[in-house]
């Protein structure tokens, strides 16, 4: 497998890493545009029947961004059993709570869950 973007763009990139024996292209929807992938897809096909012989495309789609806040006092360790919370508000991070970014976190989980 193979991630293809604007490194693999230019002229003859694709057609190398089919040659090389790439199986499976990679589009990282994180970046670039929608057209840009879509054109990307077209040249892999195009390669890949130019070589004869299938390659897949993996659209690799962006999910929740989940961050913490930033601890004031560094890294914390948690140990099993420790009560931590993680909040919508945003309050300073220590021990016992961090703020987090994605707020529709509480409706995803449910007790028991591990995070």
């Amino acid at each position: 497998m193979c991630t293809v973007g604007p490194s693999t763009s230019g002229p003859g990139g694709v057609e190398m890493l089919v040659e090389k024996g790439m199986s499976c292209a990679r589009l990282n929807f994180s970046h670039g545009s929608h057209d840009f992938h879509s054109e990307m897809a077209k040249r892999v096909r195009s390669a890949a029947e130019r070589a004869g012989r299938a390659v897949s495309v993996l659209a690799d789609l962006q999910g929740p961004k989940i961050r913490v806040g930033q601890f004031p006092e560094g890294r914390i360790d948690l140990k099993v059993g420790d009560r931590f919370l993680l909040s919508g508000h945003d309050k300073t991070c220590d021990q016992r709570r961090a703020w987090v970014s994605y707020l529709p976190l509480a409706l995803d989980v449910k007790k028991g869950d591990l995070i």
